[in-house]
């Protein structure tokens, strides 16, 4: 925290003269917030210090906190490393509890995943041969639990798009409107932006085909306010040249 702590006060120190005469009322609540910031960094004798990301804050002061860059202000996902043995055993070191309730009281809501960096090391090293390594092991890998928390805590998510030989995989922040998913591909893709041809995963999926999931239905033009979700699959309509 002590990083966050000294960048945001130099900012108050640098902008403190600028701020007597200044007018602007957004400005002076910004810097006021900026203050109130560090306070919550710092804590008092009653409440520790603890990370933005812990605080409660409302859309504009959410807008503010996003300026400032703050490594506190990121999302928490907790890795607990466990042996190699107790892993392949399903079981959890004696501290595992005493860890967890620690976190659940100073980090709230942050997940918590157990994983044995050991064991995903060796079945990394397996190649070709991983999966009948967890198939002999008899316990899962943590990876991909471990991924898809990740992007769930940055609130991210996927979605498609597939030519004759290739498919490619998009990332975004969940609420993103289609015109601004396309954005991600080109820029001129959301400024010509005519309309997206949405497939749900589920649905390709179960038609197994993009004709089987058009002769059913499931295939639809999707306007400018469309809000892209986890999995679609997306052709871009638009009239970049």
């Amino acid at each position: 925290m002590g990083k966050d702590i000294a960048t945001l006060e130099a900012s108050i120190v640098k902008e403190a003269r600028a701020m007597k005469s200044c007018s602007d009322k957004a400005k002076k609540a910004e810097y006021a917030f900026r203050q109130e910031i560090i306070e919550f960094l710092k804590g008092t004798e009653d409440t520790p210090g603890t990370w933005i990301s812990q605080g409660t804050w409302n859309p504009q002061e959410i807008e503010w906190i996003n300026t400032y860059l703050a490594f506190t202000a990121k999302p928490l996902v907790f890795l607990v490393n466990v042996s190699a043995k107790k892993w392949r055993a399903g079981a959890a070191p004696s501290t595992f509890k005493a860890v967890k309730k620690w976190i659940k009281k100073n980090f709230r809501g942050a997940p918590v995943i157990p994983f044995s960096a050991k064991f995903e090391a060796n079945a990394m090293a397996a190649g070709d041969e991983k999966e009948a390594f967890l198939k002999e092991a008899g316990v899962p890998s943590a990876v991909e639990k471990i991924v898809h928390t990740g992007y769930s805590s940055m609130s991210l998510i996927h979605y498609f798009t597939a030519g004759e030989d290739e498919v490619k995989c998009w990332t975004i922040r969940k609420g993103t409107k289609a015109p601004q998913a396309a954005a991600v591909i080109h820029g001129d893709f959301e400024k010509y932006f005519i309309c997206a041809q949405v497939t749900p995963f589920e649905d390709l999926k179960e038609g197994e085909t993009e004709a089987a999931a058009k002769a059913a239905g499931k295939c639809r033009d999707q306007g400018k306010d469309y809000v892209v979700k986890d999995g679609d699959i997306m052709v871009i309509k638009h009239n970049a040249k």
